[in-house]
């Protein structure tokens, strides 16, 4: 169900003081907004996505290149008016789909409280394409980061709670475009002294060269004394298949204890992961940690708060951006006390040095997001305090200066791959969430990647008579045919690659092992069909061999 609905009431500051600098305000007076994410669209728009408590669900403020609302979304479960879907998440392809994932609240009348995983994904023009909840047994969970591959598929990373043995659990969603789950895996973390910890918070998946790096925060126990536990990062290096090549628990020689927020490469073998370092009697800091590739640790700064501002209590990193090869925008919280916080930016370098800074006072805790916008600038959301306890969303762009930027004049063609034009509406997903689907039934990813290497084949009709048909499937993985160009394709030897392994084919064997047939198979080669005029009757297989080894197999009769 859609209500088409005027755009919400917007606190838009477009007074003298911020005629020409680029910010902006959105939510409706009197009412507590909280922002959740941003992303950069593909006409140089924004996407954000935010908490509307008049609404009870998920927000989506699309803007134009100066952060001007265009439409909003509203996706509620009017069905369900116990239950708050909420995208923590956004994602946009290069189709201009929107994928939004985060969890769907549950508040049962106050006796229990669920939280259940929730993606959903949105065409260009902002309509629904399919949208999933998953429920795992006596567990709360929420997606926390997404990648969108080059094939369309879709990385979740998950957080899963069990409130049953209080344990946590890191989890990884493979998605297909349509929606189907290809598969998910479950990481584990070994803590010192061989004892593994599922108290795990995961915020953060990266991409660095072929690999991907998850970055959290983990109970672990003190050295000697295994049942007293603390608080420390921890990083996991997953390869391009997703397995996991190791796991660091960080900082344990040291005994740190602190969080990770996000990482960032330095280059092809080393990353920074940016954080919390919690210290009795200094107060949490701002903390800066390098691990190379193999997963070796090789230190770690923090930022004292004493050289941030004199009244600096706490401060931590939740945001971090490159300049240039040697220095970085980074997005802080800092506290002047228990009960009081605002928010502001800093460029600092790997030594945690502060080139520059500037803080926002009206910027409250919470959630915020920083990208990098195609203009070299700094797109930053966050909460802004309307009043005790009301907050509204603060939209913001700066300059590598820390400077507010100014905003771009002329016209710009906003949506251009939406064929109309797109309107705010309320959208009800009480009725596409499908809920309590049973994550055990998807594979790991090896099994997933093992099962790619096949090429399952079906016959039909069989039996047959004058014509066959087998159809191919996952031929969209073989190589790719030789260009036009090549020498193999010059001298008609297309049919063997330089290396001298044989092309993928299709061969048919008779019962006495004889082969009666063979053809080569392509990439992305749908089926085949043959003439069985001149066949004798009987029976017959049909093969499929790649690099050498049998991929795909089935039998047919001719009759």
């Amino acid at each position: 169900m859609k209500n088409i609905i005027p755009a919400m009431i917007l606190l838009l500051l477009q007074t003298s003081v911020f005629s020409q600098k680029w910010e902006h305000i959105y939510g409706n007076p009197g009412t507590d907004e909280s922002f959740q994410d941003v992303t950069e669209f593909y006409d140089k728009g924004y996407l954000l996505s935010g908490v509307s408590k008049a609404n009870q669900g998920t927000w989506l403020i699309k803007t134009d290149i100066n952060g001007n609302t265009l439409y909003e979304k509203t996706m509620v479960m009017e069905e369900w008016d116990i239950s708050t879907p909420i995208c923590t998440n956004l994602s946009v392809n290069q189709h201009g789909e929107i994928i939004c994932t985060g969890h769907i609240y549950n508040d049962w009348l106050v006796k229990w409280i669920e939280v259940w995983l929730w993606i959903t994904k949105l065409d260009s023009c902002g309509e629904i394409e399919w949208c999933k909840a998953f429920q795992i047994d006596l567990s709360n969970g929420s997606f926390t980061d997404i990648h969108i591959l080059n094939d369309g598929k879709i990385i979740t990373l998950a957080d899963v709670h069990n409130y049953n043995t209080d344990e946590s659990h890191t989890f990884i969603f493979c998605f297909s475009p349509n929606g189907n789950l290809l598969w998910k895996q479950e990481y584990w973390t070994l803590a010192p002294g061989g004892l593994h910890f599922d108290t795990v918070k995961v915020k953060d998946i990266e991409k660095i060269g072929n690999n991907y790096v998850i970055s959290g925060d983990c109970w672990y126990s003190y050295p000697g004394r295994p049942y007293i536990l603390y608080h420390g990062p921890f990083f996991k290096m997953l390869n391009s298949d997703f397995e996991q090549e190791w796991s660091l628990p960080f900082g344990t020689a040291d005994t740190i204890e602190g969080k990770t927020y996000k990482s960032i490469a330095l280059n092809d073998s080393v990353f920074m992961g940016a954080g919390v370092l919690s210290s009795d009697g200094l107060g949490d800091q701002c903390f800066l940690m390098f691990v190379d590739k193999y997963g070796n640790e090789l230190g770690y700064k923090s930022i004292l708060n004493d050289s941030i501002g004199t009244s600096v209590a706490w401060s931590y990193i939740d945001g971090i951006e490159r300049i240039n090869d040697s220095l970085f925008m980074i997005s802080i919280e800092v506290g002047d006390s228990d009960t009081s916080s605002y928010r502001g930016e800093m460029i600092i370098d790997t030594s945690a040095s502060i080139y520059h800074k500037v803080f926002h006072p009206k910027e409250t805790g919470g959630k915020s997001g920083m990208i990098r916008t195609f203009d070299g600038k700094y797109a930053i959301g966050c909460s802004w305090e309307e009043a005790d306890t009301i907050h509204d969303i603060y939209f913001y762009k700066i300059n590598e200066n820390l400077e507010q930027d100014t905003v771009y004049p002329g016209i710009y063609t906003y949506d251009s791959l939406c064929p109309y034009q797109i309107q705010s509406e309320v959208i009800d997903i009480s009725d596409c969430v499908i809920i309590f689907v049973n994550v055990e039934e998807a594979p790991d990813p090896e099994d997933y990647f093992a099962n790619l290497k096949t090429i399952p084949i079906r016959v039909f009709p069989n039996p047959a008579r004058d014509v066959v048909t087998f159809g191919f499937e996952n031929t969209e993985y073989l190589p790719p045919s030789p260009p036009a160009w090549s020498p193999a394709c010059r001298s008609g030897k297309a049919g063997k690659p330089s290396n001298g392994v044989k092309w993928p084919s299709l061969s048919i064997y008779n019962i006495f092992g004889e082969k009666v047939h063979e053809e080569r198979i392509y990439r992305n080669q749908g089926e085949s069909r043959l003439n069985l005029g001149a066949w004798p009757q009987g029976m017959y297989i049909a093969v499929v061999l790649n690099e050498g080894r049998v991929v795909g197999r089935v039998k047919f009769v001719v009759r």
